[in-house]
């Protein structure tokens, strides 16, 4: 008879394997390294994604000058805001109609961030949708700087071992799970 869990396995490497052969990061392992289950982030890719899209608002909410213990403190904070931007209830912004925070206002339209002593920053959109008009090249471009990870056995709740299948991120943000 064949074992249910090692079919289980099998699928969610294959799932994996086809993914990465796609262009997807995938470790190969599960339990992946840089996952962070508090934050439910992948705080590398978010930081990646904010320092190459949105360089002057990164440069207001963490210096150049920063460097060792400071500035990843720094990073995490910032992580640790966009978190909490995506747990945060969606709303409509009556000004211009746009869904802010939670997943898909996080994604679409951004997230502000204010620390004392520094000047507030403004970032943009967490994707980069493919544009409808192929001509439009620099929106194309960071189309293609998109991180697409996919990880297996992910932990979600630092209070138990329980984990979820596969997760698949976009620039650090888990969009999709599969259990």
């Amino acid at each position: 008879m064949v074992n249910p869990l090692t079919l289980e396995a099998q699928f969610e490497s294959d799932i994996c394997d086809a993914l990465a052969s796609a262009g997807w990061t995938y470790s190969g392992q599960p339990n992946a390294n840089g996952w962070d289950h508090e934050l439910a982030l992948f705080p590398a890719d978010a930081i990646e994604w904010l320092s190459s899209q949105y360089p002057v608002e990164f440069e207001k909410a963490i210096p150049a000058t920063l460097v060792g213990p400071a500035r990843t403190a720094a990073e995490q904070k910032l992580c640790r805001r966009l978190a909490d931007v995506l747990a945060t209830k969606p709303v409509i912004d009556p000004r211009t109609k746009r869904e802010r925070n939670g997943l898909l206002g996080v994604l679409r339209t951004g997230f502000d961030y204010a620390q004392s002593g520094r000047p507030a920053a403004k970032f943009g959109p967490m994707v980069a949708f493919a544009p409808a008009n192929p001509l439009l090249e620099s929106k194309a471009q960071a189309h293609e700087q998109n991180e697409l990870r996919v990880i297996r056995q992910v932990r979600f709740d630092s209070g138990t071992t329980q984990t979820i299948d596969v997760v698949l991120l976009v620039n650090g943000i888990p969009v999709i799970t599969m259990e």
